[in-house]
């Protein structure tokens, strides 16, 4: 039995990566999976773009007028709440992500192992399109590769872990890039509303978290994380100066949305802010009880990260003036405050850092240059990696799935495959000494094969 699973997509106009995203969809074969696409009453080619993928399993609804990003995540969760039973499982994916057919294939077993699990994550390896407004890695796509087996993590120590600083947001028990049962999100329902803070994905994450008990990291992901130049958080975060006006991100805050939680106001809506305003709305809600108290080095970085004028810091210096020593981020803020640092750097013209391409064996990540294999788009990245997920487990002495990968492979290929098969073992003590040479001379042959 395949339990229901419904991917999200909020988008609006942005059918250039839209239909990248979709192609990725179509070629799922899971049993029970659907789609909704909440189209926010856009004006180009959305529609259109859908209807050309023909695929039955995805559902169009869109809103009458132009919403922020909250209410039409909040439009798309609330269809689901209708037509959804209980027993079914979403996640949240931007329109220039994508979802990966390989882990479709494993999350049924997964899902009847842990039924009464209402939250799994998983690592996603993360795209950067063409138009990325960061432009140290245009066309880069980054693959993690050091999963271990489903672990249960208590969600109480995962959340607390969260306020002082430990982990980031994206470990919590995100709907987005993440997988949660309906039965979850409508315990999340609050005066007729899911969502109530500026960053709907922060927001479901830590309400989410504060709403189970176990959260489930399982060791293949379903989702790719895309970021391109209309990402919403690339336009907010990347890029230190205040947004010009006419620009697509000043354009998208000055949109109506939800009204800001009053501790916050009006300031720029950098990520420690929206994660600050998601857990003052969360006490609000009855969520928690806790206390959010930024230090020193929290202020600093608010102030020096966005960028802002000389009018946006006192409105922001006064925002934190009353919040007195919860959060305990020093460490954790001053790598933030580098990471801002770096994202002037490459506005003044200045590589942020030398990237390494292939194996990294400190991260036990595989970056890819998309490029040399004449990739540009979603869809072909999610190709890749899940050619890279598939040989990972090859070489390391899982079951091989040949027809996995036998659409990048001709008779030469399907030799060396073979080839590598009988060198199993060997092969299997080289990446435990985190010997790249195998990853290096296997990747030539495929790049030469993607590229015919």
């Amino acid at each position: 039995m395949f339990p229901r699973i419904v991917v999200v997509v909020p988008t609006r106009n942005r059918a250039d990566t839209l239909l990248s995203c979709l192609k990725t969809f179509g070629a799922c074969d899971y049993p029970n999976l659907g789609m909704v696409v909440a189209n926010n009453a856009s004006d180009d080619d959305t529609l259109e773009v859908i209807d050309s993928i023909r695929d039955s399993r995805i559902k169009v609804i869109s809103t009458d007028r132009r919403v922020g990003m909250s209410q039409n995540f909040e439009f798309a969760l609330q269809d689901v709440l209708q037509h959804e039973d209980d027993s079914a499982y979403v996640t949240i994916i931007g329109d220039d992500d994508g979802v990966l057919n390989l882990g479709f294939e494993r999350i049924g077993g997964v899902l009847a192992e842990f039924s009464e699990i209402e939250a799994f994550t998983w690592r996603y390896p993360g795209y950067s399109w063409p138009s990325v407004v960061d432009k140290a890695m245009p066309n880069v796509l980054d693959v993690p590769l050091d999963f271990t087996g489903p672990t249960a993590r208590d969600a109480r120590e995962v959340f607390q872990n969260f306020v002082s600083g430990k982990v980031r947001y994206t470990d919590l028990a995100r709907v987005y890039h993440g997988l949660v049962r309906v039965s979850l999100l409508r315990r999340l329902v609050r005066n007729g509303r899911l969502i109530h803070a500026m960053a709907p994905d922060i927001y479901l994450g830590v309400v989410s978290t504060l709403s189970v008990e176990k959260i489930v990291e399982i060791p293949f992901p379903l989702t790719i994380n895309g970021a391109s130049g209309h990402s919403t958080g690339s336009l907010a975060v990347i890029g230190g100066k205040p947004r010009k006006a006419g620009s697509q991100a000043s354009q998208f805050y000055a949109e109506a949305n939800l009204d800001p939680h009053p501790s916050v106001g009006m300031v720029p809506p950098t990520l420690r802010i929206c994660e600050f305003e998601s857990l003052q709305f969360a006490r609000d809600l009855g969520f928690w009880s806790g206390q959010v108290e930024p230090g020193e080095e929290f202020h600093l970085m608010l102030k020096e990260g966005v960028g802002a004028s000389e009018e946006q810091v006192s409105k922001i210096e006064v925002v934190l003036e009353g919040i007195a020593s919860f959060f305990k981020w020093e460490s954790f803020l001053l790598a933030e405050k580098d990471a801002f640092d770096a994202r002037s750097s490459v506005r003044e013209g200045k590589n942020r850092l030398d990237f390494d391409f292939g194996w990294n064996r400190v991260s036990k990540r595989f970056r890819v240059k998309c490029d040399q294999f004449k990739v540009s788009d979603i869809e072909g990245a999610v190709r890749i990696a899940d050619f890279l997920y598939r040989f990972r487990q090859f070489i390391e002495g899982d079951q091989a799935r040949e027809a996995g990968v036998s659409e990048f492979c001709d008779v030469e290929g399907l030799e060396a495959f073979a080839s590598l098969r009988k060198e199993n073992e060997r092969l299997k003590k080289k990446i435990k000494q985190l010997n790249s040479s195998v990853f290096v001379r296997f990747f030539t042959w495929f790049q030469r094969l993607f590229a015919r």
